[in-house]
C-alpha cells in the first residue's frame, strides 16, 4: 500500500471523497449524443485515463480570459488541464479532496478578491459564458494541491537568517523605482452597438504596432488622450492594481491587453515599455479616490473643469438630486479593476470621465495615494514569503515529473 506523505492531512484523508472520472465514462456518456455534441465533449487530450474535452478547454480558456491572463488562452488552457489532471491523479492515490465547507470558503475568499459573494460571482460568470463549475474545477484542483504541497514538502525547507536577509533585499531591490510606458484606448458602449464596440475593443487588442494602436485610439477613444495617441507618460507600475501590475509585466512590448471592461466602456492599454526608473516607488498601503454621476458627458465636461479637489464634488452633489458622489479610501488590492484601470495615470487632483450606456457619465477623481510606512516587510512576513516560493519550487518539479512519467496524447 502506497503511504501518505508526512502530513496532518492523515488523518483527515479517510473522510475524503475519491474524485475522477475514467474516460471510459466519458466514451459511454458520448455515444449517445448527437454528432455537434460528441465533437464538444468528445476526448480531445487524455492523461493516462483521464479524458479532457474541448468543452473542458474551452470553459478554461473562457475562466482564463475572465482572469486577464495574457498569452494563447486556449494553448495555457490545455497545457493547464493537463496539470490539473496530474494534480489530481496524484492526490487521489492519497485518497484526498476538498469538503464541501472546505470548499466553499475557499469560493467564498476567491470572491471576495473581487468585492463579490459566490451568488454574485456565479451570475457574472455566466453572463460571459461560463459555467461556474469550470471554477469549481479549478479550485478544487488548485486549493487541495497547495495544501498537499505543504504538507508533503514543509518539513525540507529550512529558512535560515540569511535567507531571510536576502530575500528582503531582493524584493526591495525588484520593487523599486520599476515603471512602465503605456498608451490607452477607452471605447464607449454605445446602446445599440455594443456588440459592434466590443469587436471593435478585440480587434485592437490584436494589434502589435505602436502606430497602428495610436491610429485606433485616435479614431475610438473618448479620453482625452486620443490626441496623442493614447499615448501615456511613464507612471510607477505601483500605480496599478495588483492583478494588472502582473499582467503588464508578463505583455511584451507593443503587446495589447486583452478588453478590461469598466463601467460603460472598454479599456485597452498597450505597452511601450518597461524600465527601472530613476527613483524608488514607494508601495502603496492605500488609493483614496471618489466618483460623480451625472446625467450627461456634456455635463461631466462642464463641471470636470470646476472641480479641483475631491471634495468640490460634495459641493456640486448638494444641489443636485441626479448626481451622486461614492468615495473610498481602499488598499491596491481591493480597488475594482475597472477603476484601478482608470486611476492608474492620474495624479491626486486629476479626473476622468466615463459615458454609460444610459447617457449618463461619471467623474473619475484621485483623492490620494497613501504609500506603506517603511519597514512593512517584517522577518517573519519575509520567511512566510520565502517559503511559499521554495514550496512552489517543489511543486513545480513534481508537476515536471509526473509529466515525465505520463502518458499524454492530444497536447
Amino acid at each position: 500500500m502506497t503511504q501518505m506523505p508526512e502530513t496532518k492531512a492523515r488523518g483527515a484523508a479517510r473522510h475524503m471523497r475519491l474524485v475522477g472520472a475514467p474516460l471510459l465514462a466519458v466514451m459511454l456518456m458520448t455515444a449517445a449524443m448527437p454528432a455537434a455534441a460528441q465533437g464538444l465533449f468528445s476526448p480531445a487530450i487524455t492523461v493516462d485515463d483521464r479524458a479532457i474535452t474541448r468543452f473542458e478547454i474551452d470553459q478554461r480558456a473562457k475562466l482564463l480570459s475572465f482572469f486577464n491572463t495574457p498569452g494563447d488562452l486556449q494553448t495555457v488552457a490545455r497545457n493547464q488541464l493537463v496539470d490539473d489532471a496530474l494534480r489530481q491523479a496524484e492526490m487521489t492515490r492519497y485518497n484526498l479532496s476538498l469538503t464541501d465547507e472546505q470548499y466553499q470558503a475557499a469560493l467564498n475568499e476567491f470572491a471576495g478578491r473581487a468585492n463579490l459573494t459566490s451568488t454574485q460571482l456565479a451570475t457574472t460568470l455566466r453572463e460571459q459564458g461560463i459555467d461556474p463549475a469550470a471554477l469549481r474545477d479549478y479550485l478544487r484542483v488548485n486549493v487541495l494541491w497547495r495544501d498537499y504541497i505543504r504538507a508533503r514538502f514543509n518539513t525540507r525547507v529550512t529558512i535560515t537568517d540569511a535567507d531571510i536577509d536576502d530575500y528582503i533585499a531582493r524584493t526591495t531591490t525588484a520593487s523599486q523605482g520599476m515603471q512602465v510606458l503605456l498608451s490607452e484606448a477607452i471605447l464607449p458602449l454605445i446602446p445599440g452597438q455594443e456588440d459592434q464596440i466590443r469587436q471593435i475593443a478585440t480587434q485592437i487588442s490584436q494589434i502589435s504596432s505602436v502606430q497602428a494602436f495610436s491610429d485606433a485610439a485616435r479614431q475610438y477613444s473618448v479620453v482625452p488622450s486620443r490626441e496623442q495617441g493614447g499615448q501615456m507618460d511613464w507612471v510607477p507600475l505601483s500605480n496599478f492594481p495588483a492583478g494588472l501590475q502582473n499582467l503588464l509585466r508578463s505583455l511584451r512590448e507593443g503587446e495589447v491587453t486583452s478588453p478590461l471592461y469598466v463601467e460603460g466602456a472598454v479599456a485597452l492599454l498597450q505597452l511601450r515599455g518597461l524600465r527601472e526608473g530613476p527613483v524608488s516607488a514607494p508601495r502603496i498601503a492605500s488609493i483614496e479616490y471618489a466618483t460623480l454621476r451625472v446625467a450627461s458627458t456634456d455635463e461631466a465636461a462642464r463641471l470636470q473643469g470646476r472641480i479641483a479637489v475631491c471634495d468640490d464634488m460634495y459641493t456640486y452633489a448638494q444641489g443636485e438630486s441626479a448626481a451622486s458622489v461614492v468615495r473610498q479610501t481602499l488598499p491596491p488590492a481591493n480597488v475594482p479593476t475597472d477603476i484601478g484601470v482608470l486611476l492608474s495615470s492620474l495624479n491626486p487632483g486629476n479626473s476622468l470621465i466615463t459615458p454609460a450606456a444610459d447617457g449618463s457619465a461619471t467623474i473619475v477623481m484621485l483623492c490620494a495615494r497613501t504609500p506603506e510606512a517603511p519597514a512593512t516587510l517584517t522577518r517573519d512576513v519575509a520567511s512566510n514569503m520565502l517559503r511559499g516560493e521554495r514550496l512552489e519550487s517543489y511543486g513545480d518539479g513534481l508537476i515536471a515529473q509526473l509529466r515525465a512519467n505520463a502518458v499524454i496524447r492530444g497536447l
